[in-house]
């Protein structure tokens, strides 16, 4: 039905339109027995599918939201019905929304982490009620006179075990904050709404969302497929450890984030509060996976007799009876597993040091071929849906992205015309290390059946051209282009 300014709705009189949108239009009005400014949604009926339950979804809507009361959530004051149409009433937020704000440009990383801290805890508080929000957007985030946060539009949310609102299921939400879980029929869930901060943390911070595309479906695959982009290239004053944060929240597997909308707010508090530091200060650390195919190739190379011999003499006895496990807890020092490719490189040699990184390599895939939920998933979506000229680069990018998040390596990825580079401002090969020459040629052999495994080229060519173990600022690994090897050939 048209509202227009002057109308009257019950104890409210319309004085304007704020805003249109999917699920209908919401006016800005004042309640006639206390002269209070109110915001009313009005249900657009005629926008919705004709085998939706519009009412239904309504009504759903209003009881959700009635259910949570809490400082940072839009709440509601009251609701009815006008010609068979419902409305909802709620209070008037004067300041505008996060996307007025976004209009401007990027924001200081202080005030992303106040607005952030409000979000989570409006999000942490329905979670644990089982209440998912499911469209979690700037346009969603409004300001009150006095700057605080309010999550608003919980319209989409649905109670955790309930039955879909909609008979045919369509999915619910705003694409540029769409989770992967989407597309991959995961639904609506916990994680998604944490995906959705994420991006809105990454829009904050460099201004822009992660991915733009003409069209939906592009914009869906780009969440499903894309590497998130590197926060530190947009902004260089962003730490590093702030940028690991938005990647683990945007993570294309729910299992990978963070768990919980407070776990993230205190990541990001830790990042920024040492952001020269990774979340553990004092030493670095990767993926106990890592270290345990690196121990399997390493036995299968040298057999159990020298086994022992090889581990005592790296100084890790340890694990001579107990390999480390094999999961992506991010627990074992890259110093110890510096010493470990160390002695096997000084007893067997860099070629030997450099295939043995390629069957470790080739051991993690296969293994990720078994547990689809990892970097299998992400290899079929290249093969799949990127071009041939641009797998080298994608496949790299999302190696480097993944490694961000589960490891503490930095890693930055370049190109010319010839070849990739990849450049690691740490490295868990020649940590602590000290030579004349480059020495990381376990990582340019895991390179390799990375690389092969992600794009389906032939086994590239790794070269190490610089290395922190003499001196260098970064580890730099080129890796040739399919192309130039085949002018080669």
């Amino acid at each position: 039905m048209e509202i227009v300014a002057g109308q009257h709705l019950d104890d409210y009189q319309i004085t304007g339109q704020i805003g249109r949108g999917g699920m209908g239009t919401v006016y800005r009005a004042t309640q006639l027995s206390n002269g209070r400014d109110v915001a009313i949604k009005m249900l657009a009926l005629a926008q919705l599918p004709a085998s939706s339950n519009p009412l239904d979804r309504f009504y759903r809507e209003v009881k959700i939201i009635a259910q949570l009361q809490h400082a940072h959530i839009v709440p509601v004051l009251h609701f009815g019905e006008i010609e068979g149409n419902p409305y909802i009433v709620m209070p008037y937020l004067g300041r505008g929304s996060l996307l007025d704000r976004l209009k401007h440009g990027a924001m200081p990383l202080k005030d992303t982490l106040e607005i952030a801290r409000q979000i989570a805890s409006a999000l942490q508080y329905a979670h644990d009620r089982d209440v998912v929000h499911r469209d979690i957007k700037p346009s969603n985030v409004l300001f009150d006179d006095i700057d605080n946060v309010y999550l608003a539009d919980f319209g989409l949310a649905k109670a955790l075990g309930s039955k879909p609102i909609t008979a045919s299921g369509s999915l619910i939400g705003t694409p540029e904050y769409m989770a992967p879980d989407w597309a991959n029929g995961g639904g609506s869930t916990q994680t998604a709404d944490l995906y959705a901060l994420g991006v809105m943390i990454y829009h904050m911070l460099a201004g822009q969302p992660p991915y733009k595309a003409a069209t939906t479906m592009e914009l869906i695959r780009a969440h499903v497929a894309s590497p998130v982009p590197n926060l530190t290239t947009t902004r260089p004053d962003i730490p590093f450890g702030v940028a690991a944060v938005v990647q683990r929240a945007m993570a294309k597997y729910p299992s990978q984030r963070y768990g919980t909308a407070q776990e993230v707010v205190v990541a990001l508090e830790n990042a920024m509060k040492n952001p020269n530091t990774s979340e553990k200060a004092s030493r670095l650390y990767m993926p106990n996976s890592w270290a345990y195919y690196a121990m399997t190739a390493i036995k299968h190379a040298v057999g159990a007799n020298q086994i022992e011999t090889l581990l005592t003499r790296a100084g890790l006895p340890n694990y001579i009876l107990q390999d480390p496990p094999d999961n992506i807890q991010r627990e074992f020092p890259f110093d110890q597993s510096a010493q470990l490719f160390r002695t096997f490189q000084e007893v067997f040699g860099k070629r030997s040091t450099q295939a043995l990184g390629r069957h470790a390599g080739d051991l993690s895939q296969q293994a990720a071929v078994r547990k689809p939920d990892r970097a299998a998933k992400i290899t079929t979506a290249i093969l799949s849906t990127v071009p041939h000229e641009e797998r080298l680069r994608f496949g790299l990018e999302t190696l480097a992205n993944m490694y961000s998040v589960i490891s503490d390596l930095r890693v930055i990825i370049e190109e010319d015309q010839r070849s990739c580079f990849w450049r690691m401002e740490t490295c868990h090969v020649c940590n602590g290390w000290h030579a004349d020459e480059p020495v990381c040629y376990y990582f340019a052999g895991w390179l390799e059946a990375m690389v092969y495994w992600m794009t389906g080229e032939r086994l590239p060519n790794v070269t190490e051209i610089t290395c922190m173990a003499k001196g260098d600022a970064a580890c730099i690994f080129a890796i040739e282009k399919p192309e130039q090897a085949d002018q080669r050939t």
